[in-house]
């Protein structure tokens, strides 16, 4: 067993706000390139943003572990943090389902094809994404796993 707050715990908490800082800066400069962002584009940097972000909590919580002594993951956040990827992924599937008769639909009132694949993607990333970590913090604070 690792000891509380070891080194291995604050090198992950570095990596993932570097790896978060660096995917933020990356976008800001692609988006500030001077070529007019598509709303392709503009939906794509939403969903990157809103990943980040929540990543960023998940690394304070982590942080907040560090500092107080306690390892940043225990047998019970492991068993959280599975409980909510495997319903994310449910939910992920069960959308992409939707997604797809849903896009049809729109398409054929609206007349425009283009957009179908596009946006359904990124709802389908977005919502899964949001679900995931929607569901974590609850089974967090519920705590019965």
């Amino acid at each position: 067993m690792k000891d509380k707050g070891s080194k291995e715990d604050i090198n992950r908490i570095i990596i993932g706000i570097a790896v978060a800082v660096m995917v933020l800066l990356g976008m800001a400069v692609y988006l500030m390139s001077g070529i007019p962002p598509t709303f392709d584009e503009i939906m794509l940097s939403v969903v990157v943003t809103v990943v980040v972000v929540l990543a960023f909590v998940v690394i304070i919580k982590r942080f907040k572990s560090y500092k107080a002594g306690l390892p940043a993951e225990d047998e019970m956040s492991k068993k959280i943090f599975q409980k909510a990827g495997y319903y994310a992924w449910l939910f992920a599937i069960y959308a992409a389902l939707i997604s797809r008769f849903m896009g049809e639909e729109v398409a054929e009132r609206t007349g425009d094809w283009s957009l179908v694949g596009t946006y359904m993607t990124v709802a389908v990333i977005l919502g899964s994404a949001l679900f995931f970590f929607v569901t974590y913090f609850y089974f967090s604070r519920k705590g019965d796993v």
